[in-house]
């Protein structure tokens, strides 16, 4: 790390799927409130590691963030995604695909950021025995999005914005806005954290 580089966590994944471990370091700089992601993958040879791009996220909040990998598009990708609360209090939720450049380096490619006065969860679905037996790619995860409505004289209606994964822009797109009563909401959000998933706990 930098001498203006403080450790916060890690955590440990195959970035450019050659067979060994990489980490992604979230970090903290004396000059900035916000929080740093570094990548870094290790040579096999040696066990040395590379940082890459560093990635600057819009979290301040330390014991908001949480991140980690998933296959979110269905392409096998360990995409890299992160959330977490703002310095105005709003969440956050990034995805990053890796990708290489010109130059051999993997980088990592933003196809989506976004940020409301509202949850954000990324809603995995059931997908097929051929993805599970590795013959197929995955159908892509959708992410929903809750902001405030700024008609509805009730403070816990929201209304919920839906994106998808675009494979010709190669990013996520918003396909649909409806209105939800705040009740609705609520029974979604208990039903997730009667479910035993911790991670679903903690981000919520």
């Amino acid at each position: 790390l930098g001498d203006d580089e403080t450790f916060l966590q890690a955590i440990s994944v195959d970035i450019n799927k050659d067979g060994t471990a990489d980490q992604i370091c979230a970090v903290k700089k004396v000059s900035e409130s916000n929080i740093y992601l570094i990548p870094a993958v290790q040579n096999p040879a040696n066990g040395e590691y590379t940082r890459l791009a560093e990635i600057r996220t819009g979290i301040t909040q330390v014991r908001t963030l949480l991140f980690y990998t998933l296959d979110i598009i269905g392409d096998r990708s360990n995409a890299l995604i992160y959330s977490g609360m703002t310095a105005d209090n709003m969440q956050s939720l990034a995805v990053c695909l890796p990708a290489t450049d010109k130059e051999g380096k993997t980088i990592y490619t933003t196809v989506a950021d976004l940020r409301a006065d509202g949850p954000i969860n990324i809603q995995e679905i059931a997908r097929s025995d051929a993805y599970n037996l590795g013959l197929t790619g995955g159908e892509s995860y959708p992410i929903y999005l809750y902001t405030s409505d700024p008609d509805s004289p009730q403070t816990l209606d929201r209304i919920e914005h839906v994106y998808h994964w675009d494979k010709n822009l190669k990013r996520y797109e918003q396909t649909s806005e409806s209105r939800i009563e705040g009740k609705k909401i609520e029974s979604r959000l208990v039903k997730q954290l009667q479910g035993g998933n911790i991670d679903s706990f903690e981000e919520f």
